[in-house]
């Protein structure tokens, strides 16, 4: 169908991308518009128009493909994949962007297949013959999700294998994305249990002074750092005693005093009537303080009787005659008592002598006289008035001391008064925070005339520390169903994929020790524990050198006992005193590439997307494996570049894997650098950066060291048997690269001036005269200071309280590779790893040397770490010492397979969770849970 539309020239480009010069097809040739079309119709015929719309936005792409278990084969004649091989059932799918990011999550479904769209690409290149340019996304089976929390059909007994997969514009993309079992018994639907049973205690995170297991001292230091009034009462007139409730024993109680607010006034009390007054004299009281307001009152008078004038005498009072007073008038007045005078026996009253005056009179009283015999008498009263208090109409505000008061008019004089101001409790004063206390004290408010008052400590950790740790329970997970029974099943257990276990602390309480010594309890709930990290324990075994800013510290192993007598497995190791930790706060390598020999690293909660090296004797510590997890993802594509630079510039070696002569900078003098420099091109160095601390290696002097024969140079058949290893895995380490955690050490003294420290002959032998460090070499530089900052026999090493998963490059969960001595691996959570040797943990490798014989010569320096023949047996084998004293105790190792190494057979497979290999003496496993 010919074009008809309006003609036109075509553009010298074409109009998607004008900016990309692309010349356009037919560039300058008239043609017709293909907006419009010729059909030409037969005899009966019909067409339907096409006309074909073009956006800048490209249409998405769809997707579908099967997740496979390659190792198992599926018999469920209903399934399928009948004959074939297995399908997990309903496992979390991740697509992602290049940078990782998540754009979209899907399922698989009963059958293990998956299905969904995709955007595709924002490039078009036609009419070149590239065609368009499908966008390529990372494809993630058996995804946990980036959270600590793993995706609930996260299943942990298959691996996490991620797929670099096309998506092309408008078309359906197949995928065939297999996974591996990471446990035993993986195939079919009902996988093995290894979680812990749910009566086990178990630890989310634990916090001391601050984040993570560290307080400064232990026993219990918190100290009254605050009072908050709750109720300021009212009323007093002083400021009450401040009472603390008692430290614990060996603690010593606050004090303090209490601070009152500005008041009003109260009550006043007359100190002096005065007299003469013929009116209520005008009151007035002191001002108060900027700010306040002036109280204002008034006064009211009253007298006493100060006589009476006889108007009448009467006649006949033989004897005598009582005077009586009317009542006054204030209320609580006393009335007045007299006595009459007689002019005479039987004569007639002359005066009246007063013999209590009263009080209370605003008015003269009525005067009565009274008699057996006589009568007519008669008198009246004259008063004295004077004030007798005074009323308080607004008792003002702002006054911190008692107001003067005066008196004015009123006809009188004399009149004298004071008042008290109540006030309320607005603070109080720490005078001594006291310290020892396990949890605030109460506050008791007593005296100063007030009443009401009530207050709350607060405490605050002294420069010593609160010695208090809070341990947080993992609550409820999702674990493995073992009673599942595939998607044919309609019947619960047998249906449910997992089942939720709690994990906590029981409502009655427990017990906790730290290194063996019972810690006191504050507050036990199920959900909580906090407790005071107890005098008394150990001291470290191994503690940090002095000139790395080291100091004496204690630590021990945090066990929690329920009510009904069931212990922890994993928890965390508990430290005290010593150097503060330092906390990550970007990646985990960053921090050790900081720290000093030594040096205690706190990490928080969180996923570390990361392969750790641990090149140096550090002490590595999670808040809680449960919420600390090391994800070993080798995606994004590229994340193992940097990790083999950095293996290689350790090892001495520059980025083409031979030696290095010094660091190229494209800015300085032609040839510096060396004839091999670490970069050619200036964009990488090693060991230069500011922020890689107490790097002493160099060129000919390797910062960490391998093992003896272990050819890390001129690959070929007689160094490790396989010239393909190389091409497949092309760093030093070989088939146990990329582990989770790798660790790494200084190990052997090389002579000075040594020709070739790589390696001499076909086996890559050290130099003759080298020689294995020993604890002496911690003390060899100047002032007894430690030359080998990687020698791991000079400072404490541990990873503890890490959870570390999806390994699949080789090295497993944990690989010491070789010369960490004394290094201690605890309550970490190793699960869901695949490894060449074993997929969890990794001590030493599958190869080593002929045997170090007592009383001969060693086949190959450096010889073992003893000398003589400690036995006097002839030809008594001595130990290789490529890791001394390693200590693996209280992991879970969960979930992890060993695969071997398919390129050399002289590297074995070994057990799936744990191998020790020839050359690790004295090591300790022990208080492990393996499983799977």
């Amino acid at each position: 169908w010919p074009c008809v539309g309006e003609s036109r020239i075509v553009p010298d480009y074409i109009s998607l991308f004008p900016g990309s010069k692309e010349v356009a097809p037919f560039a300058g040739a008239t043609r017709n518009l293909c907006d419009r079309k010729e059909v030409t119709l037969g005899d009966q015929m019909g067409t339907t128009a096409k006309f074909y719309i073009y956006t800048s936005t490209h249409i998405a792409s769809k997707f579908t493909g099967v997740v496979t278990d390659d190792f198992t084969s599926e018999f469920d004649p209903f399934s399928p994949q009948f004959g074939e091989k297995f399908s997990p059932p309903n496992l979390p799918v991740s697509i992602k962007d290049w940078t990782g990011a998540e754009i979209s999550r899907v399922y698989t479904d009963q059958w293990g297949a998956y299905s969904g769209l995709q955007y595709s690409t924002w490039e078009v290149n036609p009419p070149n013959p590239t065609g368009y340019s499908p966008t390529m996304g990372i494809v993630c089976m058996n995804d946990p999700g980036s959270g600590a929390t793993p995706d609930p059909l996260f299943n942990p007994g298959y691996s996490q294998f991620c797929y670099e997969l096309p998506f092309m514009p408008g078309t359906m993309q197949y995928f065939d994305t297999p996974v591996v079992p990471t446990s035993a018994f993986s195939e079919g639907y009902n996988h093995p249990d290894c979680a812990y049973p749910a009566t086990v205690p178990a630890i989310s995170k634990v916090d001391g002074d601050g984040m993570g297991p560290w307080v400064k001292a232990a026993g219990g230091n918190g100290i009254v750092g605050s009072v908050t009034i709750t109720n300021g009462g009212s009323g007093y007139t002083s400021a009450p005693t401040v009472t603390f409730g008692a430290a614990p024993t060996g603690g010593t109680t606050a004090t303090g005093t209490a601070v009152l607010g500005s008041g009003s006034v109260g009550s006043v009390t007359v100190t002096a009537n005065g007299s003469n007054y013929t009116s209520a004299p005008t009151v007035t009281f002191g001002a108060p303080p900027s700010g306040g307001t002036t109280a204002t009152g008034t006064a009211v008078i009253s007298g006493k009787v100060s006589g009476v004038t006889v108007t009448k005498g009467g006649s006949g009072y033989c004897l005598t005659a009582l005077v009586t007073f009317s009542a006054p008038q204030l209320s609580g007045g006393t009335p007045a008592i007299g006595a009459a005078v007689l002019t005479g026996f039987c004569g007639s009253v002359k005066s009246v002598t007063i013999v209590d005056p009263g009080s209370g009179y605003t008015a003269p009283p009525t005067v009565t006289f009274s008699a057996l015999v006589g009568s007519g008498a008669a008198g009246t009263a004259t008063i004295n008035e004077g004030v007798s208090s005074v009323t308080v109409t607004n008792p003002g505000s702002g006054y911190t001391s008692a107001p003067t008061i005066t008196f004015a008019g009123g006809g009188g004089s004399g009149a004298a008064a004071n008042t008290t101001v109540t006030r309320m409790i607005t603070a109080v004063n720490i005078t001594n925070p006291g310290s020892g206390y396990l949890t605030a004290p109460t506050v008791t408010l007593a005296g100063g005339g007030g009443t009401g008052a009530t207050a709350t400590a607060a405490l605050a950790s002294s420069s010593a520390g609160s010695g208090i740790i809070t341990i947080t329970a993992l609550g409820d997970v999702p674990v493995i169903n073992n009673g599942y029974s595939g998607p044919s099943a309609t019947t619960a257990p047998f249906n449910q994929k997992t089942v939720n276990r709690h994990y906590g602390f029981g409502k009655a309480q427990g017990k906790v020790t730290v290194g063996g010594v019972t810690a006191p309890i504050i507050s036990w709930s199920d959900a909580s524990i906090q407790a005071v990290v107890p005098t008394g324990m150990p001291n470290c075994v191994f503690q940090q050198q002095a000139q790395y800013g080291g100091s004496t510290a204690q630590c021990g192993q945090l066990v929690i006992t329920t009510a009904a007598g069931v212990q922890s497995v994993d928890t965390v190791t508990v430290t005290v005193g010593g150097k503060a930790p330092t906390t990550v706060t970007g990646t985990i390598q960053s921090a050790i590439d900081a720290a000093a020999p030594g040096d205690l690293i706190m990490v928080p909660s969180g996923v570390y997307n990361e392969l750790v090296l641990m090149w140096k004797p550090v002490r590595l510590q999670g808040e809680g494996a449960a919420s600390t997890v090391i994800n070993a993802n080798t995606h994004p594509a590229g994340k193992l570049d940097p990790w083999r630079r950095q293996v290689n510039c350790l090892f001495g070696l520059a980025i083409n894997g031979q030696p290095y002569t010094g660091n190229f900078d494209p800015n300085g003098a032609a040839g510096n650098g060396g004839k091999n420099p670490f970069d050619p091109s200036g964009a990488y160095s090693c060991g230069s950066s500011s922020t890689v601390q107490n790097f002493t290696g160099g060129p000919n002097n390797p910062q960490i060291d391998r093992l003896p024969l272990e050819g890390i140079l001129g690959w070929d058949t007689t160094v490790n048997g396989n010239l393909a290893q190389l091409l497949q895995e092309p760093t030093l380490l070989g088939a146990y690269e990329g582990a989770g955690i790798t660790v790494l050490g200084k190990g052997v003294n090389i002579p000075a001036g040594a020709a070739n420290p790589f390696g001499n002959g076909s086996e890559s032998a050290f130099p003759t005269g080298t020689t294995v460090l020993t604890a002496k070499d911690c003390a060899t530089g100047p002032n007894g200071t430690n030359l080998y900052a990687s020698n791991f026999l000079c400072n404490p090493s541990r990873i503890d309280g890490l959870s570390v998963t999806n390994s699949s490059q080789g090295g497993g969960g944990i690989f010491v590779h070789a010369w960490g001595h004394n290094i201690e691996i605890s309550n970490n959570r190793v699960y869901n790893n695949i490894g060449t040797l074993s997929g969890g943990l990794n001590i030493g490798q599958g190869e080593s040397p002929d045997a170090y014989l007592a009383g001969t010569p060693a086949d190959s320096d450096p010889g073992s770490c003893i000398t003589g023949n400690p036995t006097g047996d002839p030809n008594q084998q001595l130990p290789y010492c490529f890791n001394l004293n390693v200590n693996v105790h209280n992991n879970s190792i969960t979930a992890n397979s060993s695969i071997g190494d398919e390129l050399f057979s002289g590297t074995p497979a070994g057990a799936g969770g744990v191998s020790f290999c020839t050359g690790d003496d004295n090591y300790l496993f022990q208080y492990n849970w393996v499983c799977g």
